[in-house]
Order: C-alpha cells, then structure tokens, then sequence
C-alpha cells in the first residue's frame, strides 16, 4: 500500500539505480564524452529504447539535443564525474526514477539542464518515481543538478535525512528556468543534506512552482540566495510556492547582494519569497 504525496516520499528509504530491481535492459553510455542520440556511444552500439535503463557513470559525459524515446530508470554518476546536460532541442522523459546519485565514496555526479526539457517520472501510478538527487545512505557522494534554461518537471527528492551520507544541489540559475509540479504527486522535499540555490540575474530568478502540489524544507535543509547579478528595483520574488508547503526550519543564506540592496527571505502557507529593498 502507497503512502500518497509528500507521506510517500518521506518515509520512502532513498535508493541508488542498483537497487531498482528487476533491471530492465540495461544501457551504459561508454564514451567519456559524446551525444547520446549517437548509437556507438553505448555499450549495446544502439541508443536507448522506450522503457530501457539507462546509465551514464564512471567519468563518462553525455550530451542530448533531441527528443529521445522514454526510458524507464536513468541513472547518472559514479567514479569520478559523470555529467549529462540537456541543451537546446534536448527532450527527457523517465518512466520512474532518476537517479543523480552514486553509492560510492567520492564519486560526483551532475546533471545541467540548458534549455531542454525533462519530464521526472511520467507513470502517474507510480507515486514514488521521482529525480534522487544526492540521497545515497551508503557514502558521501555529491550530486548537482543546474538549471540554467528549458524547464525540469516532476518529483525532486534533494539530499538525505543522515549526516555524513551524501549531498545534494538543486540550482536555479536566473529568471528563465521552469522548475514545477504538474499533477498532484509531483513534490518537493530538500532533506537536512540537501541544498536548493536561486542565482540571480539582473532581473530575479525563477521560482521552484509547486503552487498546484506540495513543497517542504525539512530541519536542517539548506536554502542559497545568491543575488550579485541582480539589478533590479525593490521588490518581492517568489522562490518555492506550494498548494501545501511547509518550512520545518531550513537554514538560509542571501550572498553577494550589492551594498544598494537588503536582502530577506521571509516564509508563510503558500511558500518562501525574496524580500529585496533598496538603500
């Protein structure tokens, strides 16, 4: 039996691609650098199908500008850094989970999203595919995922309930992004190791839009406002909206604002906002 929205993801253990059983075709991406649509570029020499796993570890660096067929599981990290970045044109659907996430010590793993789009679990009756961004239990890997343009939708898991276990990164970067929930399964939940980022430029920065779901900061989690781009006037920016949205007690840091500017997060029922006023 499911727990439904936030109760499921929050009491779900965090797992690693390994521990997805049964596997279902698994495809690893061998080239340290190269295009995913390209087929050499996997182990089985054939670019991943509808509904294969799809892996992308050990120093390896994948890059995808198309639309490409939804693949059940997708896993990025392991020795060293292992990157996927979604350009322009690039199009990402994940049946269940994906996972920026290694059970390895020392181990990185980095997903960029600039100007593509991907979709984080499109099997609505699976309440738990989610992205794991940074949840390894085992060891203290460290996981990022930036978005810098094009739009990421779905379920985020950032970081981990333990101290000592891995850490994770959600970045926002600038006032382009899209960064939502879009049916009511889809959550938020930033864990005690996990750390959600808003950079500026000079006219704001995008909003984490959970306004139709459910977004929560849990104790300890870490919330960055990095704001030595803006150039703005006063005023007020949404950061995390939430239809049901709760601050457990992050901590919460606004860096490199201009003299000119005072800088406040401030909280309430319908999410966390930027306060920006001039001096």
């Amino acid at each position: 039996m499911f727990l439904s929205g936030a109760g499921a993801l929050l009491n779900a253990a965090p797992v690693t691609y390994e521990d997805d059983k049964p596997a279902n075709n698994f495809t690893y991406f061998k080239k340290q650098a190269g295009d995913w649509a390209e087929a050499k570029n996997w182990d089985k020499k054939k670019v991943p199908a509808e509904g294969d796993d799809a892996i992308i570890r050990d120093n390896a660096s994948a890059t995808l500008s198309v639309k490409v067929p939804t693949v059940r599981l997708l896993g990025v990290g392991g020795v060293g850094f292992s990157t996927l970045t979604v350009s322009q044109g690039g199009h990402l659907e994940v049946l269940g989970k994906l996972h920026v996430n290694r059970n390895g010590k020392n181990t990185t793993a980095l997903l960029f999203i600039d100007g593509g789009y991907v979709r984080l679990g499109t099997d609505e009756k699976d309440r738990l595919a989610r992205m794991e961004l940074g949840t390894s239990v085992t060891h203290a890997c460290k996981a990022w995922t930036k978005i810098n343009g094009g739009t990421l939708e779905g379920s985020i898991c950032v970081g981990q309930k333990l101290p000592g276990a891995a850490a994770g990164t959600l970045s926002i970067n600038g006032s382009t992004p899209s960064v939502s929930g879009k049916i009511a399964r889809d959550i938020l939940l930033v864990y005690p190791t996990g750390t959600l980022e808003f950079i500026l430029d000079k006219d704001g920065v995008a909003c984490a839009d959970y306004s139709k779901t459910t977004a929560r900061l849990l104790k300890g989690a870490t919330l960055i406002v990095e704001g030595g781009a803006y150039d703005g006037g006063a005023k007020i920016i949404p950061l995390v909206l939430g239809k049901k949205f709760s601050n457990d007690g992050a901590q919460v840091r606004c860096t490199e604002f201009k003299p000119n500017y005072a800088a406040q997060v401030t909280f309430d029922n319908r999410g966390a906002f930027l306060r920006i006023k001039t001096k």
